[in-house]
């Protein structure tokens, strides 16, 4: 009697968030290792290998498993948002920018993707930019009253969602 591959995989992949959760979480990355190796188009298991490099503090197994996540599914918000994260860590600027304008284009009426770009443009020093964001934002959700501090005359722009 034969095994699915599918189902070992699963079953392999299941184990390792299980030990993550429990805090065995080199354990869980070395299980996820070798399920990169047998499915490595299953973006899952690159997600969560980033995720589990996170936690280990491996940069650049991070950024290595979050953008072949990228690659197979590149329309995916949980994964555009840790693509975020790790960039933004590893100080690729243009790189985050281009994966939040992917993440805004996916909805371009969620307000939290277009004010955390004003916010990263602000941390960035990029001030100017900063604030045409948050115009952007405003534009593209007028009934949104909440999201102020942005007004042209601030030299540093500071948004607060209240």
């Amino acid at each position: 009697m034969q095994t699915n591959p599918l189902h070992a995989v699963k079953t392999t992949y299941d184990k390792a968030l299980a030990l993550a959760r429990q805090g065995d979480v080199a354990q869980a990355a070395g299980l996820l290792d070798g399920l990169a190796l047998q499915a490595p188009n299953l973006p899952e298991i690159h997600f969560q290998r980033a995720r589990l490099a996170a936690r280990l503090g491996d940069q650049d197994k991070r950024l290595s498993s979050i953008d072949r996540a990228l690659e197979l599914r590149p329309s995916e918000p949980a994964i555009l948002t840790e693509a975020i994260a790790a960039h933004s860590l590893a100080g690729h600027h243009d790189t985050v920018l281009s994966l939040f304008d992917r993440l805004i284009a996916l909805d371009p009426k969620a307000i939290k993707p277009q004010a955390e770009k004003a916010l990263y443009l602000q941390t960035a020093g990029r001030f100017d930019d900063s604030r045409i964001s948050c115009g952007s934002c405003r534009k593209s959700t007028p009934t949104m009253p909440s999201f102020t501090g942005c007004s042209p005359q601030q030299s540093a722009f500071s948004p607060t969602i209240r």
